[in-house]
Order: structure tokens, then sequence, then C-alpha cells
């Protein structure tokens, strides 16, 4: 992380407020909780959540350290957190659980990821990674802008695939994210040539 980016992020007061006017609560210190899952750095509001329609999962509503609302789902059960940027909390949790589902087919096939893992190393295919592609694995769209940022992409909306597969080794889920590009791809063929570091520079 570059000193510009640390010095254009929001000022913790004012991270918090715009998170407390979501909900009127106590002003108790313990109300706003610090968190880095996925990589995430964000303050969640433990008296603005919501519980599932069996309370499985809890969904409360949080702020990035970059300042972007979404809400923080949590499964306490499996240890699962997902960061989703819907605007309702029931809409979240449908979004964690389908991500998660989606995650468990793909474990339950794996196969296929070492398949697609071989052909990129290997040349035998190509295609681009979109940041919206992310939305649906357990990675999440916000957790892999900040593995972008982490590592020097803060500001690209599409990358090659085999660019991304470099970012492995620092964040395993991002498997899921390229399968989901690969998924598109599939869906809707496009004439795009595939972008790479380079090319986004």
């Amino acid at each position: 992380m570059s000193i510009l980016s640390f010095l254009h992020k929001p000022a913790l007061s004012d991270l918090l407020a715009r998170l407390s006017a979501e909900h009127a609560g106590s002003d108790h210190p313990e109300r706003f909780q610090f968190d880095v899952s996925h990589g995430v750095q964000s303050w969640h509001d433990t008296e603005n959540a919501v519980q599932s329609g069996f309370g499985t999962l809890t969904a409360q509503r949080a702020i990035t350290v970059n300042g972007d609302l979404f809400w923080r789902v949590t499964d306490p059960k499996r240890r699962l957190v997902f960061h989703a940027q819907s605007a309702k909390a029931r809409d979240a949790m449908d979004l964690a659980l389908r991500a998660w589902d989606n995650a468990r087919q793909l474990r339950d096939a794996p196969g296929q990821l070492n398949h697609l893992v071989t052909e990129l190393r290997r040349g035998s295919i190509a295609f681009g990674v979109q940041v919206s592609d992310a939305a649906a694995t357990p990675l999440s769209v916000i957790g892999f802008r900040a593995l972008l940022e982490a590592s020097g992409l803060k500001d690209l909306r599409r990358i090659s695939a085999l660019s991304v597969l470099h970012l492995m080794k620092t964040e395993p889920l991002v498997l899921h994210v390229i399968h989901a590009a690969w998924a598109r791809q599939q869906a809707q063929p496009s004439s795009e040539e595939p972008i790479g570091f380079e090319a986004m520079c």
C-alpha cells in the first residue's frame, strides 16, 4: 500500500460516524469491532445486526477502511465470513449462501479446478477476469478488490486469468474467481483479448 493511498483513506471518526448513522444504538466502546477477513480491513456494528430465519447466519452492517459500506455475513458454526455489497441484509445472506454453495460444489469436483489451472499455465486457454466475477465467490467483490489493492492493482477492472492465478500464493480463494470468470466466458463467448499486467499499467 502506498503512502498516497493511505493518506486518502477516511479518518476513523468519519468511518464510524457514517456507520453509526445507519442505525441508532448505544455509545459503549465495544459496539464497533475491527476485523480483517479475506484481507478486508473493516469495522462492523454489533448492534446493527440481522439474523437469518433459523439463526444460523448473522449479517452485521460494516464499513471498510476505504469507506465502502457492506454487510458482513457470518456463519459461526462453519467459521465463514462473507462481505456483501447488497443493500439489504436478507439479500446479503442469500448471496453468501450462494457463494458458499458454489465453493462447496467446486470442492466436491476438484478435477475442474486442477484442469483449469493446468490449461492456464500451459497457455492452452486465455481469458479476462473482471472484478464482478468475484460476486458469488467466497472471496467476494470486496475481498477481491482488497487483494488487488494489496498487490498494487487497485484500479483494475479486468485482468488476465493467468495474472490472477499468480495471486493464488497470497489468497487461495482467488481460484474461485478465476473459475467464475471462466464460467462466464463459456456462457457468453467474447472476442475480447485477455488483458495482462503489462497492458493495464
